[in-house]
Formats: C-alpha cells, structure tokens, sequence
C-alpha cells in the first residue's frame, strides 16, 4: 500500500484511493509509524477531490493521536469541516467520535462532552438498528470515561444505558466493558466511604459481582484484547480483596495476573504486580516475602531499564527492611528512592528537550515540502502563460501568487499559534499531574497512620490537584512527631513549597537527630531558607506549621512548637485551650528568633487538634463571611464527646454546608488526636 502511495502515475494513484478503504485494517497496524505518516502527507499533496482529503485528514488525525494530540485534533477538524460541507452525517459521527477521545486525552473534558452528548442526540435520528446503538455506544463510551475522571457518580446512568443496549444488540465486548465500567463505578463509591462502613463493603460486593461478570463474558467470548481485559478485571477483584483484608485471596489473584504478565513478556505488568504482591505480604506481616518481591520487581526494572517505578519500590523495600530491624538497609534504600527520583525527574526534562528537537525538525520537513509543492505551482503557472498576452499574464499572475502567499502565510501563523497554545496546555496539565504525584509520594501512608494512631483522624482537602497544604509524620525510637503545615500559596506553586518543607522536616529529625520540636523548626528554618536562597531572584515564600511530638511511653505527654499555627486541647467536657504559637513563619524573616517549645501534660480522654488556616478561612454563611477561628473552636467544644470518625464527618459536613455554592477558598488540612 506505502510503495502504491509513493507513485505519481494517476492510475496507480485512484487505485491506491480504491484499495484504501478495503486495506484500512492492515494499516492499523501502522499508523503510528512515521513513514506512514509521511507517505499520507505525500499523497495528500497530490490531492484535490473533498471526500478523499477529508479521509486523508482523518487518517492523518488517527496516525497522529498517539505521537501528538494537538496535530491530531487539528487535522479531525480539517475532515470535519469538509463532511459539514457536504452534509455527510454518518463520517461526522465518525470524527466526533475521535475528537471527544481527543479532547479527553489531553484533558479538555468539556469539549469532550460536547462530542459526546452530540453522537446520543444524533443516535436517535439514525434508521439503521445497529447503526443507531453502535453510535449511542460510542457517545456513551464517551460520556463514561470523561465522567469517570471528573464526576463519576455522573457516570452511573450511562453506564446503565451501555449494559442495556450491549445486551440488546448481543455486542459481548460491549456487555463486557459496561460490566466492567460498572465494577469501577462501585469501587469509587466504595473509596468514598469511610473506613469499615457497611456500605462501604456492599459496594466492594457490588464491584466484584460485576469485575466477576465481565470476566466471565470476556472468558467465553472471542473478542479482541481479550487477555487485558481480564487481567484488568483480575486487578481490581484483588484490589477489592486487598480492601476487604483479605490478602491471602488478593496474593492469591496477583499471583495468577503475575504469570500471565510473565508469559507475555510485559515487564510494566511484572514489576506492578511484585509491588503489588510485596504491599499485601506486608500487611500481613510476612516481611522477608515482600522483600523477595520487591528485589524481584528491582532486578527486573534493572534488566529492562524500567527506572520510573524504581523510587516506589525502593521506599517500599525501605520499609520493609525497618520491620525487619535491618535500618542499615533500611537507610540505605531510602537514600536510592530520593536519588533515583531527583535522576528520573533530571531524564523528563532531557526528554522534553529531544520531543521539543523532534517537532522542530518535523516542522521544517513540512515547510520544505510547502517551498517545493509552491516552486511546482508557480513553474506551472509560467509555462502556462507562455505566448498568450505574456505581459499581463505575468502581472495577474504575481498578484495572484502574492495573494496566495499571504494567505499561507497567515495561515501557517495561525496554525503553529493554535498548536503552540494547545502544547502549552498540555505541558501545563502533564506537570501538574506529575506534581500531585511527587506530593503524594510525601504524604504519610494513612494505612501506617492508623496503626501508630488508631484513634485519629486526617481531613486533607486541596483546593487544587496539588495543595500547599501537606500533613507529616516520623515514627522514631522514642516518640512519634506529627505536623499540620500550610505554605504559601496553593496550586503547584504551593506545592513545590510543601516538598521542600516536608523534606527539611524528616532531614532535620532523621539526619540531623532534633528530638525537641523548637529545635527541629529551628533546623528546618536553615534548610528551607538555605534551598530558597539559592535561586537568583529573592524569593519569599515559607510555611506556617503546628509541630507536636508524642510520647511513646506515656502518650499524655507531649510537646509542642509553632509557627503561626496554634494548638487546640478539648477535653471531653468540651473545654477548649488554644496553645499560641510564635508568631513568624518557616522562611526569611526580617526579625527572626528561635523556635520555642511547650511541655504539655494532657488528660485521658482529652482530644488535640492541629489545623492550617483554610478551615476558618472559608467563605460562606448567609453572608458570604469567613467561618473564622471563634466559629472553630466552638465547633471543636461541640463535637468534643462524639468518637474520633463522627468528628471528622461533621468537620467535612459543616464545612461543605458553610461553603454552600462558593469555591474552596484555600488547601484545608485538620488533624484530630484522641488520648486514652
């Protein structure tokens, strides 16, 4: 098909245009070739004819959604705006279709939707049965997947409507995925409650029925992707065991995906699953196993040169070996985790720089092939002219040339503007979820948190997919240091802050041994203004915090430090003490003194509560006024008596009441400690 493409002979040329539609399968298999995509520029050049331009762009669009999804969309629209033209109603299903994929993958959901919502209402016109459905089923794959990211209780009536038309048309794929879709839909609901709910565990019955359902129509049916849909319905069922604590059935499915992976040579799906393995053994206690795993998913990753899972597997292997007394080693992975991290993000940003080098290098190709189809035109234009009113042939004929380049010419300015913008946004959106993904790799496991402090609890609410808001903790020999902190700004910004901070708290506890809280923000004010000074312009930022560290032995006893962040004691009457801070950040600071500390006895019973200022802060009300730090600690006095769970409902109900229609004003973080 390439080398039929590649010739200028006009009959092998409407040949090829002939064929194209019934070799469109094989060449599936290499859209995503840059040859191929060559030889479609090449025949697009040669031509002129609406309906073979519009399939040649929508080619063009399919070739390019795995490569660049801005060209894609970019080229989608050119065939859309053609089959517009012509009223071809059943190829604009077509490109809707890839267009709301488009916009979903680089994260333009409301486009997306459009897309969607245009293929149900198009459905309804449509004679043809099949026809009908296989178009409601594309607008509802749609739906589906866009409110599966932004809403997912949005997504529940679709995918009822998806198991309903599957089944009407016997489509066993389709059936499948929307017994799957269902499956995850459940699972999210399950995630939403809290902790040993009742109803947390029926919809964990409720997603397994379904993942069980669609395992077993896949299992029956001759489809394609067979095998990944069923390892993808295997993974969520031991997802949901893993959930349930029952780990040994969990291992149990992780075992079977894990020799499936094995055959098939997929080495991502290995190393996944050996974490995967490595984090249920550790559950359970079997510590020496889950480093057996973890070294297996290490050496693989090694062998392949898969370096992007290698922190996580190196921090669990960390852990690992702290429970097993082994700190040496403990230590020692620790240090690889943050050093293979600091080497992957450095790989990003060189990657970046060859995609940048490539694009370039693309761009000028086409506009080379643009000077040449040019040059052949104006020769044309030229041998043309000859003998026929040479004169003025001649000056109509630069008129015309100069109209027609400076046309191109804002058009091209036009298009490389469109895409520009349209990288942008996808570089912005890329970053910010690699950002939430580092920040969340600083969090505290809240598995860990609850079996150092069972009676707790954590309310961490960004504003945004990363927060300036972060919560910490260090389990240490002797006591255990828990912090609410808030730096400045929110968003990335914010974010960037929270890692530095949250790094200079663990170096000051770990490396540099501050036991005393006021000497522990004393060593983080160093780091953090040290890391700040650095940079070429006087940067400001900082962080305010509520430092506490309890007593292992006799956890009444504790001590606090604070940087603008106070400490609330209720005890179980519901009297409330608000212990002071000192009043500067962690930061520069022009009159800056060293951190002060508190030794505080509590009583049984007595709950402590750490809070950055985004709860108080919130508008709402009747008035649209902040909740305010009174309206807290009387909030704090009401629920003293309720158990530590109830609390934390209530902190999340008022607080969603209060806020009513309004945004979330900044990051919120609230930590509630019972003492028994």
């Amino acid at each position: 098909m390439n080398v039929l493409c590649n010739k200028t002979h006009p009959v092998i040329v409407i040949l090829c245009r002939v064929l194209y539609c019934y070799l469109f399968i094989f060449n599936l298999f290499s859209q995503n070739n840059p040859k191929y995509i060559d030889s479609l520029l090449q025949e697009l050049n040669h031509s002129h004819h609406d309906s073979t331009l519009a399939k040649m762009y929508l080619d063009l669009s399919l070739a390019y959604e795995k490569l660049d999804v801005s060209k894609a969309i970019i080229y989608a629209q050119k065939s859309l705006e053609i089959y517009q033209k012509s009223n071809d109603d059943y190829r604009m299903i077509k490109v809707w279709y890839r267009l709301g994929e488009q916009y979903k993958d680089i994260g333009d959901y409301q486009n997306a939707l459009k897309y969607g919502i245009k293929l149900l209402q198009s459905s309804d016109k449509i004679k043809d049965k099949r026809l009908r459905y296989r178009t409601k089923l594309d607008g509802l794959h749609l739906m589906i997947g866009v409110y599966f990211i932004t809403d997912f209780i949005k997504a529940y009536p679709y995918i009822k409507e998806q198991l309903f038309i599957a089944k009407q048309i016997k489509d066993k794929e389709d059936e499948g995925i929307a017994q799957y879709n269902m499956g995850n839909y459940f699972i999210y609901s399950a995630f939403t409650e809290k902790e040993d709910s009742i109803k947390k565990y029926q919809y964990l019955d409720s997603a397994y029925e379904s993942y069980t359902s669609a395992m077993n129509i896949f299992n029956s049916s001759v489809i394609p992707d067979k095998v990944s849909h069923i390892l993808s319905c295997k993974e969520n069922i031991a997802t949901i065991y893993n959930h349930k604590l029952q780990y040994d059935k969990a291992i149990a499915y992780y075992l079977e995906i894990m020799r499936t992976y094995e055959e098939m040579k997929d080495y991502d799906g290995m190393v996944s699953t050996y974490n995967n393995i490595s984090t249920c053994l550790m559950s359970i206690k079997k510590h020496n196993e889950a480093i057996d795993y973890l070294n297996k998913g290490i050496s693989t990753c090694e062998k392949v040169g898969i370096y992007t899972y290698l922190p996580y597997l190196y921090s669990n292997l960390s852990e690992a070996y702290e429970k097993v007394g082994d700190y040496k080693n403990a230590l020692l992975y620790s240090k690889r985790s943050k050093a293979v991290n600091d080497s992957i993000m450095d790989i990003e940003k060189s990657k970046n720089i060859q995609e940048l080098s490539v694009k370039y290098e693309t761009q000028l190709k086409d506009a080379e092939n643009k000077i040449l189809k040019s040059r052949t035109e104006r020769q044309k234009i030229i041998s043309w002219s000859i003998g026929i009113m040479l004169l003025l042939l001649s000056l109509v004929t630069f008129l015309v040339y100069k109209a027609y380049q400076n046309k191109n010419r804002v058009n091209r300015l036009i298009t490389i503007q469109k895409q520009l913008i349209e990288q942008r946004n996808k570089d912005i959106i890329d970053s910010i979820i690699y950002a939430k993904r580092i920040q969340h790799a600083i969090l505290p496991s809240l598995k860990i948190w609850k079996e150092l402090l069972p009676n707790s609890f954590v309310l961490y609410l960004p504003k945004d997919k990363v927060a300036g808001d972060f919560y910490w903790m260090e389990d240490m020999e002797d006591y255990i240091y828990v912090a609410a902190a808030d730096c400045t700004g929110h968003g990335v910004p914010g974010a960037i802050v929270s890692v530095i901070c949250s790094n200079a708290l663990t170096k000051a506890v770990i490396e540099d041994k501050q036991v005393e809280t006021n000497g522990i923000l004393d060593t983080t004010q160093s780091i953090v203004v040290e890391k700040l000074s650095k940079a070429e312009e006087n940067i400001q930022d900082g962080m305010d915090i509520c430092l506490i560290r309890i007593d292992k032995k006799d956890r009444r006893h504790i001590q606090y430090s604070g940087a603008n962040r106070p400490l609330y004691i209720v005890s179980e009457k519901g009297e409330i003490q608000e212990i002071k801070p000192d009043k500067q950040p962690i930061g520069k600071y022009d009159n800056e003194q060293p951190f002060n500390k508190q030794d505080i006895i509590l009583s049984s019973n007595d709950t402590i509560y750490l809070a950055t200022d985004g709860y108080s802060d919130q508008f709402g009300g009747d008035k649209d006024k902040k909740f305010s730090a009174k309206s807290l600690r009387k909030l704090l006095s009401d629920i003293a008596n309720k158990n530590i769970e109830q609390q934390k409902e209530i902190f999340l109900d008022t607080h969603i009441k209060w806020r009513g229609k309004l945004e979330q004003t900044d990051d919120i973080t609230v930590i509630g400690i019972k003492i028994t």
